[in-house]
């Protein structure tokens, strides 16, 4: 495959940008799914009362350990 867009055919260009805007509507899906579970996490932590981590402070102030877990192999 040529990486100039400029030697590729109207039918190759046809399916780049299909497969872009496939991408750019799935990056999209995530970035939603994403802020979700962000969304989430931060109610828990409040419903925890735990105040300190919902307002900026200094980095490693806190003797606490949050943790994020994302299953790509679904």
């Amino acid at each position: 495959m040529r990486f100039n867009a400029n030697y590729w055919s109207i039918k190759e260009k046809d399916i780049k940008v299909l497969e872009w805007y496939k991408h750019i509507e799935w990056a999209h899906k995530e970035r939603k799914i994403y802020k979700k579970y962000i969304k989430i996490a931060y109610e828990d932590i409040q419903n925890f009362g735990i105040n300190n981590l919902i307002h900026s402070g200094k980095p490693n102030s806190l003797d606490i350990t949050v943790h994020l877990s994302w299953d790509y192999a679904q």
